[in-house]
């Protein structure tokens, strides 16, 4: 079952869905078709690993379209400017925050400092989370960054 923290992000968080404990699917929430193939070949090595995942987790408060007044236009604008978290996942109570890349540059790990950074003034009483890129391939300098800025990969 997933933790206190995990079901408060559940409740708070705009997201597609929580899966206790994670199975693979045909299509993967908002996830690109290679993004979907990443995270469905993890799985199927790995099931077991995370307790717990939500997909397409938008973070951050997105922009209100100027001079509206329509509630359900105003929503839909901010839903679709937020930034979305690819996987939000629990491991033994710790929060983990995924992205899913085929081919990785450097915007990835801007991308996991930008949602660790928004997760956290949205809620700051969760604990830091851990960040972690689940790519196709990586570069000796990818990997020298993704130690130095502790990102799991």
């Amino acid at each position: 079952m997933a933790s206190n923290q995990m079901q408060r992000i559940s409740n708070e968080f705009t997201h597609i869905r929580l899966d206790e404990p994670p199975v693979r699917l045909h299509k993967y929430p908002h996830l690109s078709p290679s993004d979907s193939a990443i995270w469905d070949r993890f799985l199927t090595n790995h099931i077991d690993y995370f307790d717990s995942v939500m997909y397409d987790v938008h973070v951050g408060e997105g922009q209100v379209p100027e001079n509206e007044d329509d509630a359900a236009i105003i929503r839909m604008a901010i839903a679709i400017t937020q930034r979305r978290i690819d996987v939000l996942a629990e491991r033994q109570g710790r929060i983990w925050i995924v992205e899913l890349k085929q081919d990785p540059g450097v915007t990835v790990i801007g991308q996991l400092i930008a949602y660790k950074t928004l997760l956290l003034h949205q809620d700051p009483t969760i604990k830091i989370p851990i960040l972690c890129a689940i790519v196709n391939r990586t570069d000796p300098d990818l990997e020298t960054i993704f130690r130095a800025q502790q990102i799991a990969w």
